[in-house]
């Protein structure tokens, strides 16, 4: 945890800051996650807002890098069923490389979409729910521009009897 960030932020350049939290994020990359404390009262709202973007920007990117691999979306829907182990996972994909489906799996994992120990299965995180609220929701989205693609479920018609 790093406190009183307002402190640097009075004696030092809010890019020197900004860069500064982000070579401590990745030191601290794969350890545990990076707090920052700051006094509002004594913080500019350009400083806070510097600081919170060094912070959170990096996470957004990750998830953002996450989502925008369709084999990783499909592993998301299904582990939004519940937990899965590696091959209901590489099922959902239809792939047929353990190669693969574990890469992806790792940078689920890594971006912090998903979690794993070993010995368990695969589920999604708290972050990973929110993933997949973001992905429904721009699937729900009716938009005039763009493709105009649109998949529904649909009915077998029944026979007509003569």
């Amino acid at each position: 945890m790093l406190a009183a960030v307002e402190e640097l932020l009075a004696r030092h350049r809010e890019e020197d800051i900004v860069s500064l939290l982000g070579a401590i994020r990745v030191v601290l990359q794969g350890k545990g996650p990076l707090a920052v404390g700051y006094d509002p009262k004594l913080i500019t709202a350009t400083g806070a807002l510097a600081v919170h973007a060094s912070i959170v920007s990096a996470d957004a990117h990750a998830t953002l890098e996450s989502l925008s691999n369709p084999i990783r979306r499909l592993v998301l829907h299904r582990l939004s069923d519940g937990p899965c182990t590696f091959m209901k996972a590489m099922e959902s994909t239809n792939l047929n490389d353990t190669s693969k489906i574990a890469f992806h799996l790792r940078k689920l994992t890594e971006s912090g979409l998903v979690a794993h120990l070993a010995g368990e299965r695969y589920r999604l995180t708290t972050r990973g729910e929110g993933a997949i609220t973001i992905l429904t929701s721009i699937n729900d989205m009716d938009s005039r521009k763009g493709s105009g693609n649109r998949i529904f479920p649909s009915k077998t018609p029944k026979r007509v009897r003569k």
